[in-house]
């Protein structure tokens, strides 16, 4: 495969597309028609706190923020507790609905041990507007076994997919404890 290297796309800071995100990382793409326009959707992580999106004609850009403000972050419903609201995944299913998943990061010292371990419930799942820059409703927590973060989500043959990273264990997952039989086991990607 020959790849071209079309340049550096300038997201953050005071001469980016997005000047109210201060850097970008982990990237994920999505290609939707919006009112009759082909569109591209680039969502990108802001640090760990937050995740945002902008919006060119074709993966090459050129690239425009529609928003002024961050996608994902603590104001957004259902995300309070995330640690991390970084990693955005976008899935378009078939029906056309819109679905970022996103989060990751230590679990909840609220929860015990062995459900920090095993469960920690910081990976989330929400709908996106029909424009694909707004979101709609509450995330949902996305239970992946010992998950950590770079949730994403695929459909194959009729049957959905979550693949994700498994968190390295230590005191924020709940200190020494043993994965339930048949999870992953830690660091490794998990599906």
């Amino acid at each position: 495969m020959n790849w071209t290297d079309h340049g550096e796309i300038q997201v953050a800071g005071l001469n980016g597309v997005a000047p109210f995100t201060n850097n970008s990382w982990a990237p994920g793409m999505a290609r939707k028609v919006v009112d009759g326009e082909e569109k591209f959707f680039l969502y990108y992580a802001n640090g760990g706190g937050s995740s945002n999106v902008i919006t060119g004609g074709s993966p090459l850009g050129p690239w425009t923020s529609e928003r002024t403000s961050t996608l994902i972050d603590g104001r957004t419903p259902g995300a309070e507790d995330v640690a991390w609201k970084f990693d955005p995944a976008p899935f378009v299913d078939d029906d056309g609905e819109e679905y970022l998943y996103f989060g990751g990061g230590p679990a909840s010292t609220s929860m015990p041990a062995a459900e920090r371990f095993n469960n920690p419930k910081n990976l989330r799942a929400i709908e996106l507007g029909d424009d694909m820059v707004s979101t709609e409703g509450t995330a949902a927590v996305v239970d992946a076994p010992v998950a950590f973060e770079a949730a994403q989500v695929f459909k194959r043959d009729g049957r959905y997919y979550l693949s994700y990273s498994s968190h390295f264990g230590g005191p924020d997952f709940g200190g020494n404890q043993t994965p339930l039989p048949g999870y992953p086991a830690a660091a490794r990607s998990a599906t």
